[in-house]
């Protein structure tokens, strides 16, 4: 691979990685000459193009471990949220219930909130006990 091959979008995520990794030099893209230039005691020094290839390819693999390990638990946290959101109404509906309106508001929220977090995340285990619970019901 060679300079000419990245594609434009990079520049500004090579600059800054550039930027990041040595705050002593500025940084800067001159697109006459299609080099990546680091400016020193005023003078300017081409950036070998070996090493802008190698950062380069590491956000190429930065950005692909992004992408392979959001798959899975994005989806469940979309579970999350909405099971969450779904037990913090059940709960807070039944204080209101139980405790009357002015108790219920005032207080529902906090058990509502303990229940909607510790059912939010084990919301994969309570699909389970429903589809079972249906399945003998229905069964």
């Amino acid at each position: 691979m060679q300079l000419k091959d990245i594609p434009s979008g990079y520049r500004s995520k090579i600059l800054e990685h550039l930027r990041r990794r040595s705050a002593w030099f500025v940084f800067r893209y001159d697109e006459e000459e299609n080099a990546f230039k680091k400016r020193a005691c005023f003078v300017d020094k081409v950036v070998p193009a070996e090493e802008i290839v190698k950062i380069y390819q590491s956000i190429l693999q930065e950005e692909q471990k992004r992408s392979d390990g959001n798959g899975w638990l994005g989806g469940y946290f979309i579970g999350v949220i909405i099971t969450g959101v779904l037990i913090f109404l059940a709960i807070w509906i039944y204080s209101l219930s139980e405790w009357g309106l002015l108790l219920g508001l005032l207080f529902g929220w906090l058990p509502a909130v303990i229940g909607a977090f510790v059912g939010g995340f084990l919301w994969p285990l309570l699909l389970l006990l429903l589809v079972l619970y249906l399945a003998i019901l229905l069964g």
